[in-house]
């Protein structure tokens, strides 16, 4: 099987969005090191709109350079970058030294069509001049992917071949953030063009949908009490502090099964090797997503166990190289 590991790099959302060196340099350095151990590469899907107005935010220059610091390390190393995006860097604001990141505006669907357009292309301009690499995959934030016919010419035009927001079952509906992936297909991969959960044949993007699997309430209530009884070792690496869930959401996950995608994330990350082995039952493509930020020493152990279970029977793979190898 051909297991391709994601990583988000990104700060939190909100008033407490940390310091780019708990939420990115320190947790991506402990992974980078256990991935040289293995001789495994990583894709690296860089929140773009930090690293544009970042430029203009004198309090982030010194976290800015750190970041493309550890991203031309990244490149050079054999990793692969890809384009993520957060429009609501478009809102966000600095004052006395702090910035406020809302999410007012959360999904790139919230912007009308003119803007959507100039909000990709200078996120993707960005990625072209810091680090001469032009992005092909693409990964919304937060999975807000849909409706994608608002998206799929301007993503086209900027060169973008292929899309992993989707997670098969996958489905929120919350005033900042919308997706439903019940439908999508039960397949490795597939081409479409409007709508990422319709396949054709001769589409003009790729979907490389993100693993899942369907997480009881209990696994949640273990989550619960492990962080209550051992704190150091599930404390997320990251001085942020994420936006809130609404209470119905957390409700849902303790009373009912519900859908999670694959994650090297905190607690999420014991799911790793159960989730191997169910999806390699019917599937020949894995993709796993995590985000430094979100690493915890629990995620890093367990990312360890996995890579020793799995390495000498997998390929693993970045989205660049498995592009190249379809389209070679």
């Amino acid at each position: 099987m051909k297991i391709l590991l994601t990583l988000d790099y990104e700060l939190f959302l909100g008033r407490n969005i940390g310091t780019a060196q708990k939420c990115l340099i320190e947790p991506t350095n402990k992974l980078l090191a256990l991935l040289d151990d293995f001789g495994v590469k990583a894709t690296f899907f860089v929140d773009a709109g930090y690293l544009f107005h970042s430029l203009d935010m004198p309090s982030l220059h010194d976290d800015r350079s750190m970041v493309i610091l550890q991203l031309q390390v990244i490149l050079a190393a054999g990793h692969d970058i890809q384009l993520h995006i957060h429009p609501h860097w478009e809102d966000a604001k600095e004052g006395d030294g702090e910035i406020l990141l809302p999410s007012t505006r959360y999904r790139l669907q919230q912007f009308d069509t003119e803007t959507i357009a100039k909000i990709v292309e200078k996120y993707k301009t960005i990625l072209v001049k810091e680090f001469n690499i032009h992005p092909i995959a693409y990964r919304a934030g937060g999975w807000c992917i849909q409706p994608f016919d608002i998206l799929s010419n301007i993503l086209y035009e900027q060169g973008i071949k292929m899309d992993s927001s989707v997670f098969p079952g996958g489905y929120l509906q919350s005033p900042g953030q919308k997706f439903d992936f019940r439908n999508a297909p039960i397949m490795d991969y597939w081409h479409f063009d409007d709508d990422p959960l319709v396949a054709k044949n001769r589409g003009h993007f790729i979907e490389l949908p993100i693993a899942s699997m369907k997480v009881s309430p209990l696994f949640y209530w273990r989550m619960v009490v492990a962080k209550l009884i051992n704190k150091q070792t599930h404390r997320s690496f990251g001085d942020g502090k994420a936006v809130e869930s609404p209470l119905s959401n957390i409700l849902k996950l303790l009373s009912i099964p519900s859908m999670s995608v694959i994650s090297i994330d905190g607690y999420k990350s014991k799911l790793l090797m159960k989730a191997y082995d169910t999806w390699k039952q019917k599937h020949k493509h894995m993709v796993i997503m995590g985000h430094p930020k979100a690493f915890s020493e629990c995620s890093l152990s367990q990312l360890k166990l996995f890579l020793q279970e799995t390495i000498t029977t997998n390929q693993f793979i970045t989205f660049r190289d498995w592009y190249h190898e379809h389209h070679s």
